[in-house]
């Protein structure tokens, strides 16, 4: 069971960084039009959309750490 977790995490790991690289590899700033936004503009809005999503492994985190017990007190 352990090593199967193991593998899922490595897994899912490995899945999100080739989103990202992939993502990153065609990245172009944001245009209207004409009209190119500053780069603050595109730094503010990846750190709005990072914030979203970095509180879903932040609270996996923090549950972890309030939680009492070990894991393998928790899993059984």
């Amino acid at each position: 069971m352990q090593c199967a977790v193991m593998f899922l995490t490595q897994d899912t790991v490995t899945y999100f960084q080739f989103i990202i690289v992939y993502g990153l590899m065609g990245y172009q700033p944001l245009t209207y039009e004409s009209y190119v936004y500053p780069v603050w503009a595109n730094v503010l809005g990846w750190i709005i959309a990072g914030s979203s999503i970095a509180m879903i492994p932040g609270m996996a985190v923090y549950k972890l750490v309030v939680t009492p017990g070990t894991l393998m007190q928790v899993r059984s």
